[in-house]
């Protein structure tokens, strides 16, 4: 896959991502694959809104920082394993900004890395979050 690592066994970390586009495809194809990269996205940015609001900033303010983070993170948008792995970071924000008004959601947390560590690597964003957040309280 790689010429650095050429005959070596190679892992697969990102099969959740796979399987789940291997199913959209097969269930509706290049379509449904379309419409899955726009709720990702969609998804992605709502909880990026909402973890703004659940921090304290206002409408306006988070409404300007959802667009910020859209436009920065505009080049990685496509329906890759990343898409699914900026999702469930959003969703790992989200739950951890609204640790307070509604504890119980740090229930998921664990589910949530789970799933995204079978989905992209950067679930390693997950835990470190989670101990940010600890510090802070």
């Amino acid at each position: 896959m790689t010429f650095t690592m050429a005959g070596e066994p190679w892992v697969n970390q990102q099969w959740g991502a796979g399987v789940l586009f291997a199913l959209g495809y097969r269930a509706g194809g290049w379509e449904l694959l379309a419409l899955l990269r726009a709720v990702f996205v969609g998804t992605t940015f709502a909880l990026v809104y909402l973890a703004c609001r659940a921090s304290g900033a206002g409408a306006r303010a988070a409404g300007w920082l959802t667009v910020g983070a859209f436009l920065v993170s505009l080049d990685g948008l496509a329906l890759r394993a990343q898409s699914v792995g900026l999702c469930l970071l959003a969703l790992t924000l989200w739950i951890l900004a609204s640790r307070e008004r509604r504890p119980r959601l740090q229930w998921l947390l664990p589910l949530v890395v789970v799933l995204w560590t079978n989905a992209h690597g950067s679930f390693v964003f997950g835990p470190a979050l989670v101990g940010l957040a600890w510090l802070e309280t």
